[in-house]
């Protein structure tokens, strides 16, 4: 799964650990070289913040490399999603699929419905009257 939108270290731990994980860790350490346990513990800093699932694979990718987690400032991520919403926008123009599209962004197919729904202004009630 790629994620370009990010920066270089927030895409590799999204790759091993899910964008909800790389997210997770830039919003409650950025800015910070953080160092990981030897080995998942149930507990950790690391599972607190991502969860065990998460935890265990970057764990296991990254072993006891320190990383850099980017700033995870207010602009950071308002970039982020304006990256994020303008790739939609690109792959909904080339009428990619929303397996396609949740595959490239890592979101859910429901959250792309969802997403293209709300963009035709359709609230999933129909017409009442």
């Amino acid at each position: 799964m790629t994620h370009e939108w990010l920066p270089q270290s927030l895409r590799e731990i999204a790759d091993v650990a899910g964008l909800d994980a790389a997210l997770a860790l830039a919003e409650a350490y950025g800015g910070r070289r953080v160092k990981l346990p030897s080995s998942f513990r149930p507990g950790s800093w690391l599972d607190k913040t991502v969860g065990e699932v998460a935890a265990r694979a970057i764990v296991q990718h990254f072993g006891t490399t320190p990383l850099d987690i980017p700033l995870a400032g207010a602009g950071t991520y308002a970039q982020m999603r304006r990256n994020m919403a303008m790739r939609f926008d690109e792959l909904t123009a080339a009428n990619a699929s929303a397996a396609q599209i949740a595959r490239e962004l890592g979101i859910t197919e429901r959250a792309v419905r969802l997403r293209r729904a709300a963009r035709r202004g359709d609230d999933g009630q129909g017409r009442l009257f």
